[in-house]
């Protein structure tokens, strides 16, 4: 006889759904195990090759009067959620998956969905049958398969032939249905004996704490004569610990903006006086400093002290911040602590708590926040930090349709939470008429199933460590609808039962309990982690900053000497070069001295060819000379060219570090234009214009040969052209060895004062070159040291911070002894 779903009360019995894609055999399945004859079948249901047959509910019971086995209508590829087993999902006992084929996502995804609403759940791979005339492994892989791709321990192999009418062979064939049938029995008798276990427990409890629960109530919530509660003297202990702690971070706000202004101050005078400075990087250094503070005095201090002034307002309150996602029931639990008609309960997926709103519950202040899922931008972001700074607690509401890992993703996202932060996962079972709400009432650990909800308290674990680095958190079952419920007209004659299974007074409790021992620690630190976070801020800014100084510090130092070492080079090469050109002038002057001694001494023209000699010499000798220099000239342009070409390029590729990019590219640009200019002025053209070798006083050494050879000639013109020609050689050779190392001395001389003018003029040009990196220098450790300075009394701020925390929390420890 079929029975349908909606003439039973399933909060009072076991129940078994048998659940499935179309055609998978659910039904066929459902006739096995209830061991009927294929007549009986098909006055339970109808099956066939047509699929999509079972449209509602098909209801029987199985082994007892307190076990039904439920088919359900098939699952498309619709929306889960949108399926009618939703309706009942939390009367359901164990699921039966029924699949069939080789793996698809279709199977998976169902499976998956049951996962979050069911942890017991039996897969049955129907119609074995199938596989029969192919290798004897073959069905062993494809169970292997659907245990890997659904990740589960063990997959029920089964065949229903026989119970589809429009089959040739009326013979029925159920392989593995007995084996199914009993590990169901099993599975049932474990659960009864586990109930029977967990009602005892509850009762032994219940007479346990029932004595000591009447003292607890009356020294925590209950006032005797009038006077008030532990728990509201802690929170005007609170009240006194906040005023504290809000008086001294105002001072340090205000000390710390004058650190700042200081040291803003500092920078300016030190713009001024190097103004007329011929590079423009520094006073570009100095004023983006200048903005950097200026930002932080305008920005951060500005919301530090915009902080402080709406904590003011708040002196007198505990605060607890509410998050949670779209559709977790944020609006429900304000209705049901506002005693609210409903009105604000979102209906879908809108997006209700569009502001942040604050309502009172038993004197807490409760600031409400925005669906987390639906934030549309940094103003959104920006309203849920200042609630967490504001608050003393945080309460992240989840529910148990849909634990996802992004909601507390986008929580994470926040400001990192210092605070303590709970969770509370709303069960929403179905409360929508008075037959609905006795169910619940009857069977309330239906729906707050434990061996369910301990697999969303593991997710709820997993995802708060990995997005919040939160090691261990705080989580509360409740069950808002029933507490919005317990306030309404009516259902008065529930109410007291209502609102204690919505378990929001467990929620106060574990507050209260928490504002009782650590109440004055979080009001404290609601105030003075404020102030830390910014402290860490504008050092981690400060940091950033004198990083980024010493990075280019070590850039000009590592330029200074690349330009060393150009410099060293190019006197080596010059010098080198030097010799080489000298020395093979003065090669073939001596030759030409030696061939005019031979040739012409004695001679009346000697003196007139001697000055020929003389002049030619001279004139190769400064050609020579001119020749080298413009060529050292030209030689350290280049090097140059090619040197301002790489420090472009180093300019433009240096890792910066915060906002500086800008500025150090444009400063740089400017320092090469100047570089350029330098350079442009020792080129060749000004070597040749400054005449610094002095030629003129080099070729002296052709003069004083010539003045030589002319005495020489004289003497042997006149008294000694007579004599033995014997001793006439000798004399001459005499005078050709004399002259010779006279002539060397003289080209050893000349080379040795070249060189001094050679490295002396180089190292001018480069200390000229080198004095600009150096003040650059000198300029970024000027304000490395200020900022250090800085850094060291932003600090002390930070520990006296911590010191002064810890003063009035021992003070007002003592006071309550």
């Amino acid at each position: 006889m079929l029975n349908m779903l909606n003439n039973i009360d399933l909060s009072q019995s076991f129940n078994i759904a048998i659940m499935g894609r179309a055609n998978t055999g659910k039904s066929s399945l459902m006739n096995a195990l209830l061991q009927l004859s294929r007549r009986q079948a098909l006055q339970v249901s109808k099956v066939g090759i047509q699929t999509h047959l079972t449209k509602d509910f098909v209801i029987q019971k199985f082994f007892n009067d307190d076990v039904y086995l439920i088919d359900t209508p098939p699952i498309h590829d619709e929306y889960f959620e949108n399926h009618k087993i939703i309706n009942i999902i939390n009367d359901i006992d164990l699921v039966i998956l029924v699949i069939d084929g080789y793996p698809v996502y279709g199977h998976k995804y169902i499976f998956q969905k049951l996962s979050i609403y069911k942890s017991n759940v039996f897969v049955v791979l129907n119609g074995m049958d199938k596989w029969d005339n192919c290798f004897s492994d073959w069905i062993n892989y494809t169970v292997s398969q659907w245990a890997n791709y659904l990740n589960v321990d063990q997959i029920y192999l089964t065949c229903t032939r026989g119970y589809n009418p429009t089959e040739n062979s009326p013979q029925i064939d159920i392989r593995g249905v007995d084996l199914l049938r009993q590990d169901i029995n099993n599975f049932i008798n474990a659960k009864n004996r586990e109930k029977q276990t967990n009602i005892l427990e509850q009762l032994a409890i219940k007479v346990k704490t029932n004595n000591n629960n009447k003292e607890i109530l009356i020294s925590k919530s209950i006032k005797k004569e009038g006077k008030p509660s532990d728990f509201e003297l802690a929170l005007e202990s609170c009240q006194e610990i906040a005023i504290k702690s809000y008086n001294i971070n105002l001072k340090y706000s205000q000390e710390l903006a004058n650190i700042l202004a200081s040291f803003k101050n500092n920078i300016n005078k030190k713009n001024y006086s190097n103004s007329n400075h011929k590079h423009r990087e520094i006073k570009k250094l100095f004023n983006y400093i200048t903005q950097l503070i200026d930002n932080i005095l305008t920005q951060d201090l500005q919301q530090l002290n915009e902080s402080l002034a709406i904590k003011k307002t708040h002196l007198q309150d505990y605060s607890i911040a509410l998050f949670g996602r779209t559709r977790a029931g944020k609006s429900t639990i304000r209705e049901a602590l506002t005693n609210g008609d409903g009105s604000t309960i979102g209906k879908g997926g809108q997006r209700t708590t569009r502001d942040v709103q604050e309502y009172r519950w038993n004197h807490l202040r409760l600031i409400d926040t925005p669906g987390i899922d639906a934030y549309e931008g940094e103003e959104d972001t920006e309203k849920a930090n200042k609630s967490i700074n504001e608050a003393d607690m945080v309460l992240f509401l989840t529910s148990d349709d849909s634990v996802q890992p992004s909601e507390f993703e986008q929580m994470g996202r926040l400001s990192h939470i210092e605070k303590p932060f709970i969770v509370l996962l709303n069960v929403k079972g179905k409360l929508e008429n008075e037959t609905q709400i006795k169910r619940f009432l009857a069977k309330p650990e239906k729906t707050f199933d434990e061996e369910r909800l301990s697999g969303h308290h593991n997710h709820i674990k997993t995802y708060v460590k990995q997005h919040l680095t939160i090691e261990e958190v705080t989580i509360i079952d409740i069950h808002a609808r029933a507490g919005f419920l317990s306030n309404q007209s009516e259902y008065q004659e529930y109410k007291t039962e209502l609102w204690q299974l919505s378990k929001l007074d467990k929620v106060y409790s574990i507050i209260a309990e928490d504002v009782y021992k650590n109440g004055n620690e979080r009001r404290a630190s609601t105030f003075f982690e404020g102030t830390k976070v910014l402290i860490n801020d504008i050092r981690k800014q400060l940091d950033f900053i004198e990083k980024n100084i010493a990075d280019k510090i070590n850039f000009f130092q590592s330029k200074e000497q690349e330009i060393k070492r150009i410099f060293f080079q190019q006197i080596n090469d010059s010098k080198r070069d030097v010799d080489n050109e000298i020395k093979q002038l003065f090669r073939r002057f001596k030759q030409e001295i030696l061939v005019f001694i031979d040739d012409s001494l004695g001679n009346q023209n000697a003196e007139k060819i001697l000055k020929k000699i003389e002049k030619e010499f001279s004139a190769k000798l400064n050609k020579s000379i001119k020749i080298l220099f413009e060529k050292y000239g030209k030689e350290l342009k280049a090097k140059f060219i090619e040197f301002e070409r790489e420090y472009k390029y180093d300019t433009e590729h240096i890792e910066f570090y915060y906002q500086f990019e800008n500025f150090y590219k444009a400063g740089f640009g400017d320092f090469v234009k100047n570089l350029g200019l330098l350079f442009s002025g020792i080129g060749a053209v000004a070597f040749v214009a400054a005449n610094w070798w002095n030629p003129a006083g080099w070729v002296v050494v052709a003069g004083w040969v010539t003045t030589g050879v002319s005495i020489v000639a004289g003497l042997f013109s006149g008294g000694l052209k007579h004599q033995d020609k014997k001793e006439f050689q000798q004399k001459k050779d005499k005078l050709k060895n004399d002259l010779i190392q006279d002539i060397d001395r003289q080209q050893i001389n000349l080379i040795g004062d070249i060189h001094k003018k050679i490295e002396t003029q180089f190292k001018d040009i480069e200390q000229d070159i080198l004095s600009s990196f150096s003040l650059s220098r000198q300029e970024l450790y000027s304000i490395n040291n200020e900022l250090l300075t800085i850094k060291v009394r932003i600090k002390d701020i930070f520990n006296r911070l911590e010191t002064d925390k810890y003063l009035i929390l021992q003070q007002s420890a003592k006071k309550n002894i």
